[in-house]
């Protein structure tokens, strides 16, 4: 007997046999799903078999709301004041519709004359049930509220790359793309210091492993999903009038995220060389010449130099900004195209940056000015709607007008002209909420602009090379970005330890990520913001690092005075060591997964539950992760530590730095020296990482 009459029906059924009737309670098939109505309260239920995957309350479980809304938004980040007015619930059942693999329910409000709702449940391919909600009639309402039953055991993880939580139950988690803040804090004070669910990419999907279940919600407008009311879950909707919605339920949940991203989308699968090494540099062409040199000794295992200053700098106070114009400084790189001639006789790749800002003074921004082409001011949109960065302004390039789109394309061109293998697409969150666009309105579009922005650069990267021989990282995304992306990196942590925004969030970063079909994610090794960096810090962050998708350091906001991987020989050494077992660890696990991971979404940094979904010991482990099936990797996130508690799930696991054995199904304290933080493997360490696994590459010199 299933959750729904088991518990819903009790009542009903006991005043049914006073009466001496019995109770409609109709069941639907649709495909390999059963949806169970209550032809009294409305309430319905999706099951298969006895399993209960989805089920609302007997309570109106729909509800129109009516309401303004007020916005502050600075530095890419937003505050939402919501006035409610007011609500009415769709709570009487007025049709109910079966055909083969189709539902059709209809309900009006009792509250509201002619105001109707409708929603049509189909199976849109195996194991995935879409559901969609129309509102229909008078009485518009300005969003939804959905309302949804929770058992204790229920829980809540993903909505995208979130840096806080992996597992939400008990929180209030928006759908709003937005930059993450420099620093975060609960109650924010500061301008620029972000929320504890600030995301650059928050997607509106979560999955319960222990039951294989995946939710999905297809709406771009702003969603906040309140997973901390007692015995039930709900959505807020905003602005819209039909949304859908859909409901996987794997026979595990690795096939949960599967079918889920057939929905969302999948990503570019990177080129062989993208999963070695990159090494950041910056400060003019000799600069540049010097650290080639450097990467091209044989104990070192880089592939790939990103020169972000390719563009030059403008001064700001303490700290130097990137100039926001795509035309190369010939003061710094008075011979851009020689010099990646050069790096690519090397057997070297070069990588640039851009971003949609537009700044004015530059010669774009002038340009895109006259031409209409960047997000405008209300009410009409004649002059381009500007923002404060730091010390400067900027404005936005319009990615829903195909002749903008062009227009950026052609920056695009030029500077792949220089032989590029790719580049950094930064930002992307910044679309303020009352902009004026070509095309739709600005809260419908925000949370897919990133989209727009990195379809427009996939566009011209897959044009000039068939073989998708290029690079292209991001950080801002949302629920069907990731069709048009490649790498993503995440984002701007700070140069700290602190559980905030420092190294503790980058392990909760990749598993979230992971979970809404990220595979190919990365980080700043050390951080970016805030610091300086100590030697500690970025050599623990150079260990996590070596054991994820893509290794790649960042020089940091503050450059000249963070630790760096060639700041001391001792750190060169520890750091190219890093780089070779990187690379093991890249021809061993990374690229054999790497196709499979692009062709089906299913991530390789992995949340333990993916493996154990019904092992409770690892539902509330945030700070270790797996590496494929096959690699427990425990990252050292605090200082001055030289050993850490290690969860190892059933079986047998193997210290991969000196092939001990130990059992699963416990906690253990593991020595980590700063050069071998735990990582297990499930099987003998040789039938996972290879024989190459030598003593040059797993003991520090």
């Amino acid at each position: 007997m299933n959750r729904f009459t088991s518990s819903r029906h009790l009542l009903v059924l006991l005043a049914a046999l006073i009466v001496c009737t019995s109770p409609r309670a109709a069941v639907h098939t649709i495909g390999n799903f059963e949806v169970h109505v209550d032809d009294i309260t409305g309430a319905w239920e999706i099951a298969q078999g006895e399993r209960t995957l989805l089920a609302t309350p007997d309570a109106p479980f729909l509800i129109a709301e009516r309401f303004s809304i007020s916005t502050i938004h600075h530095f890419g980040l937003f505050d939402f004041l919501r006035h409610d007015k007011q609500r009415f619930a769709f709570d009487i059942l007025t049709s109910e519709v079966g055909h083969a693999d189709t539902l059709r329910l209809g309900y009006a409000s009792s509250e509201r004359s002619g105001a109707r709702c409708s929603l049509i449940f189909q199976q849109a391919d195996e194991g995935r049930l879409r559901v969609d909600v129309h509102r229909e009639g008078t009485g518009s309402p300005r969003g939804f509220r959905l309302r949804f039953e929770r058992d204790a055991s229920d829980r809540f993880l993903g909505f995208g790359e979130q840096f806080a939580h992996v597992d939400h139950t008990g929180h209030r988690v928006p759908i709003w793309v937005s930059e993450q803040g420099l620093g975060r804090s609960p109650d924010p004070l500061l301008p620029w210091v972000g929320g504890p669910h600030d995301s650059y990419y928050p997607v509106p999907m979560f999955l319960d492993p222990a039951r294989g279940v995946g939710f999905l919600l297809e709406c771009d407008e702003r969603s906040v999903f309140d997973l901390g009311v007692p015995a039930e879950w709900q959505i807020e909707i905003w602005e819209r009038d039909t949304f859908s919605f859909h409901l996987v339920a794997g026979p595990d949940p690795l096939s949960a995220i599967e079918q889920l991203s057939a929905v969302m989308g999948r990503p570019v699968l990177p080129p062989d060389w993208a999963f070695d090494a990159w090494v950041a540099v910056e400060g003019g062409e000799d600069r540049v010449r010097q650290v080639l040199d450097r990467i091209d000794a044989p104990d070192m295992a880089v592939s790939t130099l990103w020169v972000q200053d390719w563009v030059g700098r403008q001064p700001l106070p303490i700290i130097q900004s990137l100039r926001y114009h795509w035309e190369v400084d010939e003061r710094l790189y008075p011979d851009l195209t020689g010099l990646i001639d050069d790096i690519h006789e090397r057997g070297k790749r070069f990588l640039g940056y851009i971003n949609g800002f537009l700044v004015p003074g530059n010669p774009s921004y002038r340009e895109a000015a006259a031409a209409g082409y960047a997000v405008g001011y209300p009410p009409f949109g004649l002059t381009p709607y500007l923002q404060w960065h730091s010390t400067f302004a900027v404005a936005f390039v319009d990615f829903t007008s195909p002749t903008a789109t062009t227009w950026f394309q052609d920056w695009v061109h030029g500077m792949l002209d220089h032989g590029m293998d790719g580049f950094m697409a930064d930002y992307g969150e910044w679309l303020p909420f009352d902009g004026v666009l070509a095309e739709g309105r600005a809260p419908a579009v925000h949370n897919h602009y990133p989209a727009l922005f990195q379809a427009a650069c996939l566009e011209v990267l897959q044009e000039r090379n068939e073989a998708d021989d290029f690079v292209m990282f991001s950080r801002a995304g949302g629920a069907w970005a990731q069709g048009v992306q490649q790498v993503v990196w995440a984002g701007d942590q700070e140069c700290a330890w602190g559980d905030q925004d420092g190294i503790r969030t980058v392990p909760r970063a990749g598993i979230s990520a992971g979970i809404a079909g990220v595979p190919f994610w990365t980080h700043d090794i050390g951080g970016y913001s805030g610091g300086p960096r100590s030697k500690e810090l970025f050599l623990r962050w150079a260990e996590l690092a070596a054991f994820t998708p893509i290794m790649r350091t960042h020089e940091g906001l503050l450059r000249t005075s963070n630790w760096q991987w060639d700041s001391d020989e001792e750190t060169e050494e520890a750091f190219a060591r890093l780089t070779r077992i990187h690379k093991i660890v890249a021809d061993r696990v990374i690229r054999p997964m790497a196709a499979e991971s692009a062709a089906t979404g299913r991530p390789l940094v992995r949340h333990l539950a993916l493996h154990y979904p019904n092992d409770d010991n690892v539902l509330d482990v945030e700070d270790q992760y797996l590496l494929g099936p096959d690699l427990l990797v425990a990252p050292v996130l605090d200082p001055e530590s030289d050993s850490r508690s290690v969860y190892l799930p059933a079986g047998s696991w193997y210290l991969v730095w000196d092939r001990s054995r130990w059992e699963g199904s416990q906690n253990h304290v593991v020595p980590a020296p700063i050069g071998m933080p735990p990582v297990f493997a499930r099987r003998p360490v040789e039938e996972v990482l290879g024989w190459g696994w030598s003593a040059n590459a797993d003991k520090p010199r």
